[in-house]
Parts: C-alpha cells; sequence; structure tokens
C-alpha cells in the first residue's frame, strides 16, 4: 500500500496538504441533518472538498452530543473502482454496494489537530471518506505501493469494501509489507498520532476475500503497535468477514495488521531510568493455540552475557494470553519459549535498556 499520508482523512480537518476544492463526481448525504464542518479560515480547503483527479471524497459534520447516530451515503460512484473508507467516529456498519457506500456511524469528540495536545479543543462530529485506491500512487508524499519483481504492488481488488474506524484526527497510511515469493499482501499498516496518554480506538474490517487472499482465518488476525503484538477482539461475521478492534494511548504509533504471531513477546517500557526507584517491566504476549494454563518459559540475556537464561515460567490465560513482571537493572534482552505438539516455538527478542 502506498503513502496516502494525511490526505485521505486526517486532515480533512487540517489545511496541512491544501487540496484544491472542486465539483464533486460523486455526492455524499448525511441523515439526520447535521451541519457542514467548516474548512479553515483561509479557504484553503477543509473536510468537505474532492480532488477529482485522485479519486478522494471527503465531507465531515459538526454533531450536537456526543454518541449521536448517523447514516452517510456516498452515490454516484463508480462501481469499478476500489474504494478506501475511512470514518473518524464510531463506525458500527458500512454497506459497499456497486455505486454507492453507506455508513452508519456515531458521532465522538474530535481533538483540535492543529493543537493536537490540547485537549479542551475538542468537539462533537464525525468525518468520513473514500480514495480509490487505485489512484492513490499520484500523491506528493511518497508510494503506498511497493515494487516487487518489476511489479506494483498496492491493495488487491479483493480489498474491496475494507473500512477503518478512528478516533485520531492525524494518521497516514503506511507501505505495508508484501511476500516476495507470491507479491502478496501480509500486513496493511497505519501512522497515528493524538494527545499524549489520551486513549485511542482503531478498528479495521477485513472483507472475506481479502482473507482468503491472504490465507489468514479470521480467529487468527492479530493487531500490532509499533510492531509489538497486543492484544486485540476480533468479531467475526456469518459471510466470513471479520472486524479487528485494539486500543491504545496515544502519542504517535505505527498500528499494523495482519496474521498473528505463533508466539508473540511485548514489554510495556522501552527503556528503565537508572534512577527510578521502580525498575520492574511487564512482559505480556499471545500463544498461538488459545488455550489455557499452557507453559510459557522466559529467557534472559544481561548486558555482557553470552547466552539466555531461564527465569521463570507462566502460565497462559483466557484465549491464550500471558504476562509476568521482572525487575530489570541492566540492559537486558527477553525471549519466551513454548511447546506447541512436539516442538518448541520461540517469540521475538525484546530489549530493555536502563539508562
Amino acid at each position: 500500500m502506498r503513502k496516502v499520508s494525511i490526505v485521505l482523512i486526517a486532515c480533512l480537518l487540517l489545511s496541512s496538504l491544501m487540496l484544491p476544492i472542486g465539483t464533486l463526481a460523486v455526492t455524499k448525504s448525511i441523515s439526520p441533518d447535521a451541519e457542514l464542518m467548516p474548512g479553515p479560515p483561509d479557504g484553503s480547503g477543509g473536510p468537505n472538498q474532492s480532488d477529482d483527479s485522485r479519486g478522494f471524497y471527503s465531507g465531515g459534520w459538526i454533531a450536537p452530543l456526543l454518541g449521536t447516530t448517523y447514516t452517510v451515503t456516498w452515490s454516484d460512484l463508480d462501481p469499478s473502482k476500489n474504494y478506501m473508507i475511512v470514518g473518524i467516529g464510531d463506525v458500527t456498519n458500512v454497506v459497499y454496494g456497486g455505486s454507492t457506500i453507506t455508513m452508519t456511524m456515531n458521532s465522538i469528540n474530535m481533538w483540535d489537530p492543529n493543537n493536537i495536545n490540547d485537549t479542551s479543543h475538542t468537539m462533537p462530529g464525525l468525518v468520513t471518506g473514500i480514495a480509490d485506491m487505485a489512484s492513490t500512487d499520484q500523491g506528493p508524499r511518497g508510494r503506498m505501493s511497493k515494487s516487487i519483481g518489476g511489479r506494483r504492488q498496492g491493495p488487491p481488488a479483493e480489498s474491496r469494501g475494507m473500512w477503518i474506524s478512528t478516533n485520531t484526527p492525524v494518521w497516514q497510511l503506511q507501505p505495508g509489507e508484501f511476500d516476495r515469493t507470491t507479491g502478496k499482501p501480509k500486513t496493511f499498516k497505519i501512522q497515528v498520532t493524538g494527545p499524549s496518554g489520551e486513549a485511542g480506538f482503531f478498528r479495521w474490517y477485513w472483507p472475506k476475500a481479502l482473507l482468503g487472499f491472504m490465507g489468514i482465518k479470521p480467529a487468527d488476525l492479530a493487531g500490532f503497535v509499533d510492531n509489538d503484538q497486543m492484544k486485540s477482539t476480533v468479531t467475526t461475521y456469518s459471510d466470513g468477514s471479520a472486524l479487528i478492534s485494539m486500543n491504545y494511548h496515544y502519542s504517535t504509533h505505527v498500528l499494523k495488521t495482519g496474521k498473528a504471531l505463533p508466539l508473540s513477546l511485548a514489554t510495556n517500557k522501552k527503556r528503565v531510568s537508572k534512577r527510578a526507584k521502580n525498575k520492574r517491566v511487564k512482559l505480556f504476549g499471545w500463544l498461538s493455540n488459545r488455550k489455557r494454563r499452557q507453559i510459557v518459559k522466559i529467557y534472559r540475556k544481561k548486558a555482557g552475557q553470552k547466552k539466555y537464561s531461564m527465569i521463570g515460567r507462566v502460565r497462559t490465560k483466557a484465549k491464550g494470553y500471558y504476562s509476568r513482571t521482572i525487575p530489570v537493572t541492566k540492559k537486558s534482552s527477553f525471549k519466551a519459549m513454548a511447546k506447541v505438539g512436539r516442538r518448541w516455538i520461540t517469540s521475538p527478542i525484546k530489549t530493555v535498556t536502563v539508562r
């Protein structure tokens, strides 16, 4: 996937990317009626704009209250095009038709993206947007697709109907990861920014065709924050599609969705201060068999040591999650191991520094 910078939705609230305002090639409507969200006072563009040359359209509305339910309908679409669908709000349903896209969503408090760390700058509202993914490699901030074997690698046709729901007003689609043998995507990525310490949510809907194309079962979907697999919830639907949801805290993070690791490991801290009274870090992860009371062994290698030593065992909890708190007094690397069937599997290595 190519980098669609804040073009898609985030900067629909911003003026950092000055898109021309033209006559909409598509139409949008909202029910019940809501006040249009204004653009910047300098007239440089805003959330109700279009860039027909790149197939990008957006619309934002001010809501009277938090949690107000709206239905936004995009009409007169080209049924041959594959649109990325994004909502800054609590999206509850999306219906992707041949020439229409209908979104049901609840308004949320949105931070002022020009003063992202001032949480007093909020207002209830919602923003929606669609972008023709075949045209998104023409933007000014890099490429969302990758070239592998001389071929352009972008969102496949099977991603038609994919949508995102989030509460961050500032985000960028990032290049995903591709299998170099098959050329198929393995993950999708987005960078998100919000007020430091504030709670964030992110949901990504995967159509059945996309899961099948990538060879991922809905139960094996996972969410990653800064390349660490995090606890996430997957909702599966009768048609074989799935919605993956995860919560986190801002500031700026790269979120990734893809197939879960056989055994994951993450830490709640990347570094510990020498002056801290509590030099403890939490190790946590997930074991792919999803069973309770499975043994996971924790290993550590301190700075200057050549080998890892086992420092403890922990048993998995519901759905295969586990955690262990460890004291760290000097730079240390950690890994986890577990036996699945007759073979041992190993997690990624995580390092914690002490400064």
